[in-house]
């Protein structure tokens, strides 16, 4: 087995700290808001064992969160979300769109196609706006992907505008 390097060691520390701050304030019942951190922002180079945690959290105790959140070391990038949803046609097949957008704008988009087939995907889409971070894309019922050129842009574009 690869000897993994003390840095690693170091984000994994950070990591669980990470995971024992959420946990503490994690909710399922009357939660106001989701937080999701994305740990692949910590060092994109090393390969850690979570790209996203998160929790869902009560209004009396995010601000205490943030402090926490704030006061850790390294460069997690984490976010606030409230959840949407839309429906869009791309060459006659069918997508649902599940998105969350902080209270910034930023936004977290996932793609479905009518199967629901999952596929895990993912692209950093670096020449749409700055606030679309990343995309989920899912297979169509063919085993092939949405087409990602014109089409795709445009249909994001049109998000975008909702």
């Amino acid at each position: 087995m690869e000897k993994k390097s003390g840095v690693y060691f170091g984000k994994e520390i950070a990591l669980n700290n990470l995971r024992d701050i959420l946990f503490h304030y994690h909710t399922e019942e009357n939660a106001d808001y989701e937080v999701t951190i994305d740990c692949k922002e910590f060092d994109p180079r090393i390969e850690l064992d979570t790209e996203i945690i998160g929790s869902y959290v009560r209004n009396e105790d995010i601000e205490e969160l943030d402090l926490k959140l704030k006061g850790l070391p390294g460069n997690f990038r984490w976010c606030t979300y409230k959840h949407w949803h839309t429906t869009a046609v791309i060459n006659d097949v069918k997508y649902e769109a599940f998105g969350k957008e902080t209270l910034d704008g930023e936004r977290l988009l996932i793609l479905e196609d009518y199967t629901g087939e999952l596929n895990d995907l993912r692209l950093k889409v670096c020449n749409l706006p700055q606030h679309l971070q990343w995309v989920t894309l899912r297979k169509n019922i063919d085993g092939t992907y949405p087409n990602r050129q014109e089409n795709f842009r445009s249909w994001i574009n049109e998000m975008l505008k909702l």
